[in-house]
């Protein structure tokens, strides 16, 4: 994929990148998982396209692959949704966070 960053809308100083994978997206309290199209990613954040919006403030479980084949599970929180896509706060789990 890319290496081309640009700032995050959140916080100028973190940068986000092209990152392109289909990803599994659940709320907490629910069962079924939707799929949806990662857009970009930032440490703190990934945009999702999905033809389901989830509501701003709704905590989500979702779980992907990185470009060497690791997998991702992590847990966010919607901050935004506009047309298409939302974006998700993202907080890691502490196997995933600690990986190099």
């Amino acid at each position: 994929m890319g290496s081309i960053a640009t700032a995050d809308r959140r916080d100028p100083t973190a940068l986000r990148r092209p990152f392109h994978a289909t990803i599994g997206l659940g709320a907490l309290d629910a069962s079924d998982a939707i799929n949806a199209d990662a857009v970009d990613l930032s440490v703190s954040g990934m945009s999702v396209r999905t033809d389901m919006l989830p509501d701003v403030g709704v905590q989500m479980e979702f779980r992907f692959m990185l470009e060497d084949g690791k997998p991702i599970d992590a847990r966010g929180e919607v901050v935004w949704t506009h047309d298409e896509g939302c974006l998700l706060y993202t907080s890691p789990s502490p196997r995933d966070r600690t990986r190099s």
